[in-house]
Formats: structure tokens, C-alpha cells, sequence
């Protein structure tokens, strides 16, 4: 989630969140870490969160209409790759440590 608020503000990297505009601008809140001192944890604010639905809403739109140029097969393609897309959109977001790359940051 954090990934895509900063994408939406031309950010392309979430470990620079805290020299960026989101935190200024009210879209991402920092906190210490508590279990880091070195760190702090990076969280969506509520104008964060309504942001991101509103990117979201757009996207969702704009595939609809462009899913109608799709072929009968290409309809089904897609179909059959939805469960996959699903998963990967289940898994829940946690928040990002500011300063620390994750296993998966590299």
C-alpha cells in the first residue's frame, strides 16, 4: 500500500518517504519503532488510505473500459490468472521500517 501512495506522488522509492512530500503532505504518518530505535514505522494516514481507494477506483475504471477491447480468449486468459492476482492482493499490509531494507527492498 505505502508502495502505491508513493508511486501516485512520482516517489519511486518508499525507503525515501521521509525526505519526500507524503509525510509534508499528510499521506504517510511516522512513528518510532519501539522495538528499533534506529527506526521508525511508516503507516498510510486516513488522507493517505482515501487517496490510495481514489487511485484505486480510477484504475479499476479504466480497466473495465479497456477490457472490452479484449478478445473471447483473452477474456478467458485473464480469467483463469485472477485467483493468482487475488492471493497476492490478500496479503495484508504491514508496516514499512524507515532506514532498514526488508528481504524484499533490494
Amino acid at each position: 500500500m505505502l508502495a502505491a501512495v508513493c508511486r501516485s506522488n512520482g516517489r519511486r522509492d518508499h525507503r525515501l518517504v521521509g525526505e519526500s512530500p507524503l509525510v509534508a503532505g499528510g499521506l504517510i504518518a511516522k512513528t518510532p519503532d519501539p522495538q528499533d530505535g534506529r527506526s521508525q514505522l511508516l503507516a498510510p494516514t486516513r488522507r493517505g488510505r482515501d487517496t490510495l481507494s481514489r487511485i484505486r477506483r480510477e484504475r479499476t475504471a479504466l480497466l473495465a473500459r479497456r477490457s472490452t477491447r479484449l478478445t473471447p480468449e483473452q477474456c478467458r486468459a485473464l480469467e483463469a490468472a485472477l485467483p493468482l492476482l487475488e492471493l497476492l492482493l490478500d496479503e495484508p499490509d504491514a508496516p514499512v521500517r524507515e532506514g532498514h531494507d526488508g528481504p524484499n527492498d533490494r
